[in-house]
């Protein structure tokens, strides 16, 4: 398997992110780049991580008490985002969301939509992400 890794590694000139042993590839075919021959099921899809942002997001209103994090949670994996969600004792909800910009910024728009959340503002903060930080996105207590 390291061979497959070096040879997609010279060909397509981008480089794997090894995050807590889990190995993710950048986009690219070994069709494509005709490193495995023309086995049409051997394509191998490695994720570039080297666009991604993290989104700090204070959601204020009535978010508490109505199922908003676990909304927040089936949201943020559909859209295949990692980071946390929580609960602030001030009655405001906290979420830490990582991923490649555009999805973030559909997942803001997602989080303004809850049908029973009545949202005054969210505050939200960007960075650029160096590393993975999450595997999952997870409600923390």
């Amino acid at each position: 398997m390291r061979v497959v890794y070096k040879l997609i590694l010279r060909k397509c000139r981008k480089y794997i992110n090894i995050n807590r042993g889990v190995a993710q590839l950048v986009e690219c075919s070994v069709r494509d780049r005709e490193v495995a021959g023309s086995n049409p099921v051997a394509p191998i899809f490695l994720k570039n991580m080297a666009g991604n942002k993290i989104l700090k997001a204070i959601v204020q209103g009535r978010v508490q008490g109505i199922g908003f994090r676990w909304s927040v949670q089936d949201s943020a994996r559909a859209l295949n985002l990692n980071g946390w969600v929580r609960n602030l004792f001030d009655g405001n909800v906290e979420i830490e969301a990582e991923g490649p910009e555009e999805k973030l910024k559909e997942f803001l728009e997602i989080l303004k939509k809850h049908p029973y959340a009545i949202i005054s503002s969210i505050k939200s903060e960007w960075k650029d992400s160096k590393e993975n930080r999450y595997k999952s996105f997870d409600i923390r207590f």
